[in-house]
């Protein structure tokens, strides 16, 4: 049992350890995968196009927008999200911060 818990504990220290580093993770900077880094807050890890189910895939972090503005054309493009939901635009999936499965609906 205390073998037990001594692991648990060194896993702990671990994992506390690697999230306090990443925390501060810039837009752009590599992440993901099984051992992150993970990215900032209003932030997430977008990755590739199409690379929706794989676990180790990394990516790259990027910023969660809080509004979408709008501009002509730019605005109706529908994107479908690695969630399976067809967002009206790019923006609003990374305002839901979900990577991008393609362009066009699902």
């Amino acid at each position: 049992m205390a073998k037990l818990l001594g692991l648990c504990a060194a896993l702990t220290f671990a994992l506390a350890i690697a999230l306090s580093n990443s925390a501060g993770a810039t837009p752009g900077a590599k992440c993901g995968g099984f051992f992150g880094p993970w990215c900032g807050p209003n932030e997430f890890c977008q990755r590739p196009t199409g690379a929706c189910f794989f676990a180790d895939i990394g990516g790259r972090c990027v910023h969660k927008p809080e509004i979408c503005i709008l501009r002509r054309g730019v605005f109706y493009i529908p994107v479908c999200g690695c969630d399976d939901v067809t967002y009206r635009n790019n923006c609003e999936r990374l305002k839901a911060g979900v990577s991008m499965k393609h362009v066009g609906k699902c």
